[in-house]
């Protein structure tokens, strides 16, 4: 089974963009759920980066809260960080000169043996190294 950890640039590429390749390849993976092949795990902070890229991508409320609403339909798997966890991602987001909301999906990915999709093209490229990461555009 595959973990997949998806970031708020996936999910707001998907939403906004419904005929993007992003949004065919979530479709995919979307897919792979239903199959029992994957599953898509993602930390609680995505509601809320979600709810805000939604907040500076649309300029009416009823359409940001109807696509919002359509996110919470996504089935997906909150996972609850630790504080050891937190301490982890912070000491993580250090070394690689990054956000630790960006690190946060990683460091996942890479506790769940999974793979982190991103449409970050920064994190991307200061984080691959370190591997469970795939870039979509």
């Amino acid at each position: 089974m595959i973990n997949y950890i998806i970031d708020s640039s996936i999910v707001l590429r998907s939403l906004l963009l419904p005929d993007s390749r992003v949004a065919k390849r979530l479709k995919r993976i979307d897919g792979e759920v239903e199959h029992g092949e994957a599953k898509i795990y993602a930390p609680q902070l995505l509601v809320t980066e979600v709810a805000n890229g939604l907040r500076f991508s649309e300029t009416s409320v009823d359409k940001a809260q109807g696509i919002l609403r359509d996110f919470f339909d996504f089935e997906l798997t909150y996972f609850e960080l630790s504080n050891v966890n937190i301490l982890g991602i912070l000491n993580l987001s250090y070394e690689l000169g990054t956000t630790v909301y960006d690190t946060t999906y990683h460091y996942l990915a890479m506790m769940l043996e999974g793979r982190f999709i991103t449409c970050d093209k920064a994190y991307h490229k200061a984080a691959k190294h370190l591997g469970n990461i795939e870039l979509l555009d």
